[in-house]
């Protein structure tokens, strides 16, 4: 099939070659023919011999062209598809932050109110364990006087009695006192 393509195109070159020797010096109407016509020949054993080629081609970059289109409107939908999910969850989280932020603040103001009530509670406690220890310790300290006075006062008494009281009058009492505490019991 090439060497038909080459023989096609050589033949008419060896036809011009010939005719070019006479010397006719006006419009050469029979050379435009014959390039005419070997044009159109090779025109069409061209489109004779490479049609299906040619079709084939072309419906191959057809279906490329449709392929790269398809594929092009699925990015576009995929793209489209992700700005919008990505706006959503951007939205999302910028509620969730006011509504977070509001939480939060909400929440402090009631963990502080909860602690100013229990340091009140705590101080009210307390105010009242000191009440009472300082009622105690007043108590103690009056019941320790007045052990330490009585102690006092029956050591001055002892020391009267004894300088005053004469030891048989002593005697006497002693079994006295005796005798009532056996009564009592």
């Amino acid at each position: 099939m090439k060497t038909f393509l080459i023989i096609s195109t050589l033949v008419p070159s060896l036809v011009f070659a010939a005719d070019g020797a006479h010397g006719d010096h006006g419009v050469p109407w029979g050379l435009i023919g014959q390039q005419a016509l070997n044009l159109s020949l090779l025109l069409i054993l061209l489109t004779v011999l490479l049609r299906k080629k040619i079709s084939q081609h072309f419906a191959e970059r057809k279906v490329q062209y449709k392929q790269l289109i398809e594929r092009a409107e699925e990015a576009k939908v995929a793209a489209e598809k992700s700005k919008r999910e990505i706006t959503e969850r951007l939205q999302k989280l910028e509620s969730n932050a006011d509504n977070s932020i509001h939480k939060a603040r909400s929440e402090a103001e009631e963990l502080k109110k909860k602690i100013i009530a229990e340091a009140e509670t705590l101080s009210a406690r307390l105010e009242e364990e000191a009440k009472r220890t300082a009622e105690f310790e007043l108590e103690r300290a009056k019941l320790k006087l007045r052990n330490s006075l009585m102690e006092e006062a029956f050591k001055v008494a002892r020391t009267n009695l004894e300088s005053e009281v004469s030891s048989g009058e002593q005697q006497r009492l002693k079994a006295e006192f005796v005798d009532r505490i056996q009564v009592v019991q």
